[in-house]
């Protein structure tokens, strides 16, 4: 299975607006919703500050607004479409449980999955034509492919490209905080979780000590909320077994 893990430059300030609204209807969204929205939009503008000097405000016409709760969503919206254009370009995609899927997304990180290196390639081309027809950019520096296997890597390996530029191949890959390697295994998430959780036993550990001594019910309560909330992430997917590291740090 291949999965090429994507990012967009600057992809909030890239959304073609009058794309975006169009987006929302197709998707059957209320037009009493939708003029709300674009009520917000119909006229937006910045300033630049640097230190104490200020420049003068200007409007902007595209792009969704930086830290608005709703600016994430809105760019779901407006990507929605992107597992049903790889259908119709009858993409292969990958089978999870009865569904089957192309792309897995939270806002601008998105993931394109298929079962082999030639139907990755063919989804890329695909793929390249819906970020023009979208007037987004892909960040090639950061994008980057994984090859899952079970087998060692050969000597000889598919290059891959997007557009003319070539897209770095990783064996790790932190995706929405949970590090993916190529071959599959748990290990280098139950290997971050646990360096991380002991960075944060070493500082609350001593705090609990100092502000209530002997008071280890205090002090439990501390390290759950503090320590087990960072050793258990991800846990839906690697904790089906028990962990010597993990029974190490608690």
């Amino acid at each position: 299975m291949c999965a090429l893990f994507i990012d967009f430059k600057a992809a909030f300030d890239k959304v073609d607006r009058v794309k975006m609204f169009e987006c929302m209807r197709e998707r059957g969204i209320s037009e009493w919703l939708v003029r709300k929205v674009e009520e917000i939009y119909a006229r937006t503008s910045n300033k630049v500050k640097v230190g104490e000097k200020e420049g003068e405000w200007f409007e902007t016409t595209k792009g969704v607004r930086q830290g608005c709760p709703l600016s994430p969503l809105l760019f779901t919206i407006y990507v929605a479409d992107v597992d049903e254009m790889l259908k119709k370009a009858q993409a292969e995609g990958v089978v999870v449980g009865r569904e089957k899927v192309w792309s897995l997304a939270f806002a601008d990180d998105m993931v394109i999955v298929a079962k082999s290196e030639r139907e990755m390639k063919e989804m890329m081309r695909n793929l390249e034509k819906y970020v023009r027809k979208k007037k987004l950019e892909v960040n090639v520096e950061k994008t980057k492919m994984m090859v899952f296997s079970k087998r060692k890597r050969k000597n000889e390996e598919s290059e891959w490209k997007w557009e003319e530029s070539k897209i770095e191949r990783v064996s790790e890959f932190k995706y929405l905080g949970y590090t993916f390697n190529e071959r599959a295994t748990v290990r280098a998430q139950v290997r971050e979780v646990v360096r991380k959780a002991n960075k944060v036993v070493g500082c609350v550990w001593g705090i609990g000590e100092r502000m209530w001594g002997g008071e280890f019910g205090r002090r439990m309560m501390m390290f759950e909320s503090m320590v087990e909330s960072v050793l258990m992430y991800g846990a839906e997917i690697w904790g089906w077994k028990e962990r010597e590291e993990v029974e190490r740090v608690q």
